[in-house]
């Protein structure tokens, strides 16, 4: 063998070691439908937030409301622990949440999902801005935000 094919193979064998150290999955909701998007197994905890932001329609006015619907899984092999999960309505009390947040904490086994709802309900036609904050023990993402808005009612 030629040292250019050694070195070749050595390349390809450490691809190999380091495709083997990561698993594939492929989720489903809640529904037993299949997801558009393969997930990465890591070896420690990975939150992965879906949608990371929301922007609620600008013809949602006074008396009217969306639903938006958040997911949390854990992509790791390890207990994912989300530590503090709760709204901050920056610009006006138009956003809600069900009776599922704020939570102290929740524990997420691999591959599991945790899913919540906020609802924009404004009461003026105004922009109104939040986010939801939380915390995890995900070693690379240890705090998130997820930004909520809406822009000014337009019928």
């Amino acid at each position: 063998m030629t040292q250019k094919n050694l070195v070749k193979g050595a390349v390809f064998g450490a691809f190999l070691l380091v495709l083997s150290a990561m698993v594939v999955a492929c989720g489903s909701d809640e529904n037993g439908d299949n997801s558009d998007s393969l997930r990465v197994e890591f070896d420690e905890p990975t939150i992965q937030i879906d949608p990371v932001r929301y922007d609620f329609s600008a013809t949602v006015g006074p008396g009217d409301e969306e639903e938006a619907t958040f997911v949390l899984s854990n992509i790791g092999a390890e207990e994912l622990e989300i530590t503090d999960l709760r709204l901050n309505p920056i610009s006006a009390d138009a956003f809600e949440t069900g009776q599922n947040i704020p939570r102290p904490e929740i524990t997420l086994e691999s591959l599991e999902t945790y899913s919540f709802s906020v609802w924009y309900r404004p009461d003026d036609g105004e922009d109104h801005s939040g986010a939801i904050n939380l915390s995890s023990n995900d070693p690379e993402r240890t705090s998130a935000t997820i930004p909520l808005s809406a822009e000014e009612y337009s019928d």
